[in-house]
């Protein structure tokens, strides 16, 4: 249920599958570490991966 919460305060849009899975994979850490740090990782992640990623795309023509 988190997951979507997460998801959902993303906004309705193409990222919503995206942050759903980080959602996801979020709360197994939490439950694995027992520390909502790694999720705080996982998004930062996330972030700086869509944000390098970006300029690739664009130059690609995608």
């Amino acid at each position: 249920m988190s997951a979507a919460v997460f998801a959902v305060a993303h906004g309705i849009n193409p990222i919503l599958p995206v942050a759903f899975v980080v959602g996801v994979l979020a709360v197994l850490l939490f439950r694995w570490s027992g520390s909502i740090w790694s999720g705080v990782v996982l998004h930062g992640v996330n972030n700086a991966t869509a944000l390098l990623a970006s300029p690739f795309f664009a130059l690609a023509g995608a």
